[in-house]
């Protein structure tokens, strides 16, 4: 009789925290709702018991994430989430600003649209920042606020050959895997075997892997923990941009956004 093995739990199940997720499940209900919600209008549309939510709110009240109006004792949002909003709104405009004139000099080098981008970790996917067109008469247009998957692009390769053992098993576990073109990465296993070749030589590059006809090379954006806080890419239409071309593309764009980092950590 064969021995049973425990069923190791997912990467969203081992890390999860029950208390901060209705916490903030807590603060977004809060947060849509104008004339604020007391403690039964919040447990009933979660289907959290009132001494839950009474417990969890207080918390996050005493701590400044909610106020609650000592008259109708409805809770509302407070302050801090306005404050930690602005911090990360700033953060992400020192990063374009940081990059903007490198990106043209890589746009000018390599002639091909380029952009920059960062991670919506919590989506397992990346959204497009900034972007400087091509000097080419065909490109492919870059919109900033696109969101992109993570499996299937350079950047998003870029980015997930950065991040930590636990938080890369973590973002990987919400990837779709949906294939788009004949040679869209469709498993954990295909992405992980591309992790070990983008480590090594530190560019990500996309195959028509995403659009076909489309060829993209990407490398981090790291901050001084050696966190990949973005990533920088060129894309161009793969008959103009051919694999030959990937190495020496590669070092390119790792060479810019090694820059970039630098401004970053403050080193440049």
């Amino acid at each position: 009789m064969k021995a049973k093995h425990p069923v190791k739990p997912s990467p969203a199940e081992e890390f999860s925290v029950p208390s901060l997720e209705r916490g903030m499940a807590i603060m977004e209900l809060v947060g849509g709702q104008a004339g604020g919600l007391g403690l039964a209008d919040i447990g009933a549309a979660l289907g959290v018991s009132i001494n839950s939510v009474f417990r969890i709110a207080s918390a996050l009240e005493a701590l400044g994430y909610l106020r609650r109006d000592p008259e109708n004792k409805k809770f509302f949002l407070a302050g801090k989430l306005l404050v930690l909003g602005l911090k990360a709104a700033h953060a992400r405009r020192n990063l374009v600003e940081c990059s903007h004139d490198l990106l043209l000099a890589m746009r000018d080098e390599v002639k091909e649209s380029v952009a920059l981008a960062t991670l919506l970790r919590e989506d397992a996917m990346g959204i497009l920042l900034a972007s400087e067109e091509s000097l080419h008469s065909f490109s492919f247009q870059l919109r900033v606020g696109h969101r992109f998957e993570l499996y299937c692009t350079a950047p998003g390769k870029a980015i997930l050959a950065r991040l930590s053992g636990a938080e890369y098993d973590l973002v990987v576990s919400r990837c779709a895997f949906t294939p788009h073109t004949r040679t869209t990465l469709t498993s954990r296993e295909a992405l992980d075997r591309d992790m070990v070749a983008v480590r090594k030589c530190g560019y990500a590059t996309d195959r028509e892997e995403g659009v076909p006809g489309c060829h993209c090379v990407g490398a981090a954006v790291t901050d001084e923990r050696g966190y990949p806080v973005a990533a920088i890419w060129t894309s161009g239409p793969s008959d103009r941009m051919t694999r030959a071309m990937f190495p020496a593309l590669g070092r390119t764009v790792a060479g810019y956004a090694d820059r970039i980092s630098r401004r970053l950590q403050g080193l440049e």
